[in-house]
C-alpha cells in the first residue's frame, strides 16, 4: 500500500491526468488523491500547471470531489496575483468546474479580474480564449469586464482563421447565452 504523501505535486498531476486522458475509470483512485489533496497537502506546494492537471483530470473523468474544488478554489483565490498562471492553466481551471458543475464565484472572479488585467490577450491561444469564455457562461459567472476584454481583443485580430469552426461556435453561444452584448464581435 502506498502513501500518497511520498508523491509530489506534480506526480499526483501525472497520475490523474493519465487515467483520466485514458479514460480510465478507478474511483478508489480518485476518492484517494483527491482526500490527499484536500486534506493533507498545503496547496502553495503545487505549480499553478499541476493544480489545473488535477481539477481538469477530475472533470474529464467525470469525478466528483466537492473537498478537493473547493480547496483548490479557495488556494487560488487567496493567492497575491496569478501572474504565475499560464493562459492555459486558467481556462483549464475554469473549464473543469464549469464542466463538474462546481460552483465556486470567488474563483471566477479572481481569475476573471487577473484576466482582465492582462495588458494584451495575444498570448492567449484562440482555443483558450474559447474555452474562458465557455465555461464562465456555463458557471453562469457573471463578469462583463472579462467578456467586454475578450470581445475587444477578437475583434482586434485581422484574421479569424486561427480560431477553429468549434472555438467561434463556442464563443458566440457564451455571449449569447451570458446575455452579454459585443455588436462588433458579432
Amino acid at each position: 500500500k502506498l502513501d500518497l504523501n511520498e508523491f509530489t505535486p506534480q506526480n499526483l498531476a501525472n497520475i490523474v491526468w493519465a487515467y483520466a486522458t485514458n479514460s480510465m475509470q478507478h474511483s478508489d483512485l480518485f476518492q484517494k488523491v483527491g482526500d490527499s489533496v484536500a486534506s493533507k497537502r498545503d496547496l502553495n506546494e503545487f505549480a499553478p500547471q499541476a493544480l489545473a492537471i488535477i481539477v481538469w483530470a477530475y472533470a474529464t473523468a467525470k469525478v466528483q470531489h466537492p473537498g478537493l474544488f473547493q480547496k483548490v478554489g479557495d488556494s487560488i483565490v487567496a493567492m497575491d496575483d496569478l501572474r504565475s498562471f499560464k493562459p492555459k492553466n486558467l481556462a483549464n481551471i475554469v473549464w473543469a468546474y464549469a464542466s463538474n458543475n462546481t460552483q465556486h464565484p470567488n474563483l471566477f472572479q479572481k481569475m476573471g479580474d487577473s484576466i482582465v488585467a492582462t495588458d494584451d490577450l495575444r498570448s492567449f491561444q484562440p482555443q483558450v480564449i474559447a474555452n474562458i469564455v465557455w465555461a464562465y457562461s456555463r458557471n453562469s459567472a457573471q463578469h462583463p469586464n472579462l467578456f467586454q476584454k475578450v470581445g475587444d481583443s477578437i475583434v482586434a485580430i485581422d484574421d479569424l482563421r486561427s480560431f477553429d469552426p468549434q472555438a467561434l461556435a463556442n464563443i458566440v453561444w457564451a455571449y449569447a447565452t451570458s446575455n452579454t452584448c459585443h455588436p462588433n464581435l458579432f
